[in-house]
């Protein structure tokens, strides 16, 4: 009987890719190990610093809204316009920066679930990350991928619920809905009526980005802190030095 043929076009699922999660799952590696509290910390700060920006950018914004009319078909931005754009540019730079080390750390923290021996991980690292980017699975993949891994650092089933998780995730998805729609608003505005219109979404989409990032402070907080415990437990990691009778 003819083995059964590889299908290229198949969903690169933890039991078939190279990554040997299989191969290690319910055997704690060492080896496979890396803490992610240092870049958990710099990840918690950069997220600090996008609040500070998007609450410049909701003030800048409000201040466009208020002068559009007084600017409206003049040659040259006015001074709500100028601000607003260079907060903007701000945002995006550190969003770039936001980015790369987001998907450091979700890349470590998934990997760190082979050293744990978790078995029922659904991804590869690579590919935990890597849904971000792709159309339509993005909308849920990450999530779950997320669950494997708030779930799997403290030894519980990755399919349990996780209220934290689900939060931080409807907040993502609704300010990506919103910016999208205020984007839309903006490239098909015409009359100050309409400028103003958008700048309102805007700031709704801004609020959103200010909970959504709350929330995955928290989580990554919260998955920093069991992934610390597991390698403690495991003997990956020392405990945390007690400081109350440390002398300096």
């Amino acid at each position: 009987m003819d083995e059964p043929r590889h299908n290229p076009f198949a969903s690169p699922l933890a039991e078939d890719a190279p990554f040997p999660v299989s191969e290690t799952a319910g055997a704690p590696r060492a080896d496979f190990y890396r803490s992610t509290q240092d870049l958990g910390r710099k990840l918690r700060v950069a997220f600090g610093v996008m609040i500070c920006l998007t609450f410049a950018a909701m003030a800048t914004g409000a201040w466009h809204i208020a002068t559009v009319a007084q600017t409206w078909g003049q040659p040259e931005m006015g001074p709500a316009e100028s601000a607003d754009l260079l907060v903007s540019l701000l945002i995006l730079v550190v969003y770039i920066v936001l980015v790369v080390m987001y998907c450091k750390w979700h890349y470590r923290s998934y990997r760190n679930l082979t050293s744990f021996g978790v078995e029922d991980a659904r991804y590869t690292p690579g590919w935990s990350v890597g849904y971000y980017f792709i159309p339509i699975v993005s909308l849920f993949k990450p999530y779950r991928a997320m669950k494997d891994i708030y779930n799997g650092s403290a030894g519980e089933p990755v399919e349990q619920a996780a209220g934290v998780v689900a939060a931080w995730w409807t907040a993502f998805i609704a300010m990506n809905l919103i910016e999208n729609g205020a984007s839309r608003m903006v490239m098909r505005a015409d009359t100050v009526e309409t400028i103003q219109a958008a700048g309102v979404v805007y700031l709704v989409a801004n609020a959103a980005t200010v909970i959504a990032a709350f929330l995955a402070i928290g989580l990554i907080r919260e998955v920093d802190a069991r992934q610390r415990a597991r390698g403690v437990a495991l003997g990956f990691e020392s405990p945390p030095a007690d400081r109350r009778f440390t002398i300096e």
